[in-house]
């Protein structure tokens, strides 16, 4: 990129320069960079200029890591009793 950006500028004077001169070719030179770094810059603009979209705020979302309820899950919450049961509940379940 470094070679084309540089390079194809001083070229493009050298072929222009005979037809119509050192400092006009210069200027033309210059015009089409601008031309290009213009066009470069729309470009750019309409693919990745968009403001992001807003989007609702969902509700609560540790959902996931809440273990209540899962009947019979052992959590910060409870003892691993089933929905709906007690302690002495569970363990005369357990115990048979």
């Amino acid at each position: 990129a470094a070679y084309l950006g540089l390079g194809l500028p001083v070229v493009l004077i050298g072929v222009i320069t005979p037809a119509t001169g050192t400092v006009d070719a210069s200027a033309w030179v210059a015009g089409l960079v601008a031309i290009v770094i213009l066009a470069a810059v729309v470009i750019v603009t309409r693919t990745f200029g968009k403001a992001p979209e807003i989007t609702p705020r969902s509700g609560h979302t540790d959902a996931w890591c809440d273990l209540r309820p899962v009947a019979g899950a052992a959590s910060r919450f409870g003892t691993g009793a089933p929905a709906g049961q007690d302690e002495s509940a569970a363990d005369a379940s357990r115990t048979g």
